[in-house]
């Protein structure tokens, strides 16, 4: 079931449209970013800081992005905490850096909403890249 929504959430980032990202979200959203610092995005503000981001994806070349499940645990009745594995990729295939994020779900039914994000590594390498492309 997790699968099937990390599949589609993927497909909504390769559609680089915010208000498709932004369907997967509940909002608030919350983002702890690595150095721990709390961030709340009103759903226009997310929408802001997503079309920023692609742009900047876009800007060091992603044309494509895996993502490997590599765990879930339950948090709680309806929420569980998901840790993924995100590979930013080059029009020919290429890794062009790696990151690691956690998603804390909520469940509604047969369906999910992301309420928090744990930003664990990718705020540092995705600027690293862009740092190296400048």
């Amino acid at each position: 079931m997790i699968e099937k929504f990390l599949e589609s959430y993927v497909s909504a980032f390769l559609s680089h449209s915010p208000a498709s990202i932004a369907k997967y979200y509940e909002f608030p959203a919350i983002f702890y970013t690595e150095s721990g610092e709390v961030v709340s995005f009103t759903e226009e503000q997310f929408l802001s800081n997503t079309s920023e981001l692609l742009r900047k994806y876009k800007s060091i070349g992603v044309s494509s992005i895996d993502s490997e499940l590599l765990g879930v645990s339950s948090a709680s009745n309806s929420l569980e905490l998901i840790s993924v594995l995100w590979h930013f990729k080059a029009e020919n295939g290429a890794i062009i850096y790696s990151a690691n994020t956690k998603y804390l779900v909520k469940k509604s039914g047969c369906d999910y909403k992301i309420v928090s994000v744990i930003i664990v590594n990718e705020y540092t390498r995705f600027s690293k890249v862009l740092q190296e492309k400048i």
